[in-house]
């Protein structure tokens, strides 16, 4: 939706992955991907949503580029489990048979990848990954507040118009026309366990609330 606005060009490449896998490439290697230069008053992204949830990325994008802005989209992080293991099951990359089950495996899992560049990224731990306050805590001790927009894909989904809208006077644009809303990355429909999605639920409920007194918003989850 923002590649549509007359003023903003996004990176040639969705998901660069520079701060948390490609690091080592340089800054150079990441200008690449964005234009060579444009006209004045435009705006130049990326969207990379493993960013969050990855320990190093806060200082590298602080270094390289401390006065840009942040978009941060969280979905109900029950949903966004649930959602994340159906995908994993339906591309073959879930040895476990249930949700249930691979939170189980989770702690043995979090040892084996908790100390690489792969944290956040294509991460089979479906409960670590939901706990938004834990990698908002690691951004904000590098980038005021003031520079991150904190929106929920519900608010998206249910009201798209306003929260673009919202999005656009965040970053200091103005709605000159809305895009056609159309769904990107539907997951296909699937069964939830409603028992491991109830006890989910509780599990979050710590999380959820040191989220919603750390950006002074409660989501309702």
């Amino acid at each position: 939706y923002l590649a549509a606005h007359q003023e903003i060009t996004m990176s040639a490449r969705k998901e660069l992955h520079y701060f948390d896998r490609h690091y080592d490439r340089g800054s150079s290697w990441y200008r690449s991907w964005f234009p060579a230069r444009w006209d004045g008053g435009s705006l130049t992204g990326e969207a990379t949503p493993s960013y969050l949830m990855n320990a190093d990325a806060p200082a590298r994008a602080y270094e390289t580029i401390p006065d840009a802005k942040f978009i941060v989209m969280l979905r109900d992080p029950v949903e966004r489990a649930i959602s994340h293991f159906n995908l994993r099951v339906q591309k073959g990359h879930e040895e476990c048979a249930t949700l249930a089950e691979a939170l189980q495996d989770e702690p043995n899992r979090i040892g084996l990848v908790s100390n690489t560049h792969r944290l956040g990224h294509n991460l089979d731990c479906y409960f670590l990954q939901g706990e938004y306050v834990r990698g908002l805590e690691g951004w904000f001790r590098y980038f005021d507040r003031e520079q991150f927009c904190i929106v929920t894909s519900e608010a998206l989904f249910d009201d798209p118009a306003s929260t673009y809208g919202r999005i656009l006077e965040f970053l200091d644009l103005g709605v000159t026309e809305y895009p056609d809303f159309v769904v990107h990355n539907a997951a296909p429909g699937h069964e939830n366990d409603n028992e491991t999605a109830e006890l989910l639920g509780q599990r979050y409920r710590p999380a959820n609330q040191k989220l919603y007194d750390l950006i002074e918003t409660d989501f309702g989850w």
